[in-house]
C-alpha cells in the first residue's frame, strides 16, 4: 500500500517518523508550508509536494510544487456520484 502523508507541523513530522522508521512506503509528503513536516521529509530522503487550492461543493482547482524537484502543476477534481 502507498501512503500520501498530507498533513503539518508537529502532528505530521511525528507521524511521519513512525511511518518511516516501520518501513512504509511513503508515495507522497504534502505539507501545508515549508514547517516541521516539509523540513523532516527532506531530511529522510523524500522530496515534500507543496500544494494550494480549495475543493468547493463538487468542484475544485488548485496548484502543487515540488520545489527540490523543480516541478509544478495545477491539479483540478470533480465530485461525482
Amino acid at each position: 500500500m502507498r501512503i500520501a502523508l498530507v498533513g503539518s507541523r508537529w502532528f505530521g513530522a511525528e507521524m511521519l517518523k513512525i511511518l518511516h522508521a516501520k518501513g512504509h512506503d511513503i508515495h507522497v509528503v504534502a505539507p501545508d508550508a515549508e514547517d516541521s513536516l516539509a523540513t523532516l521529509a527532506v531530511e529522510l530522503g523524500y522530496m515534500p509536494v507543496l500544494h494550494t487550492g480549495r475543493l468547493s461543493g463538487k468542484y475544485g482547482v488548485g496548484t502543487w510544487t515540488a520545489p527540490a524537484g523543480g516541478c509544478a502543476g495545477r491539479w483540478q477534481a470533480e465530485k461525482r456520484g
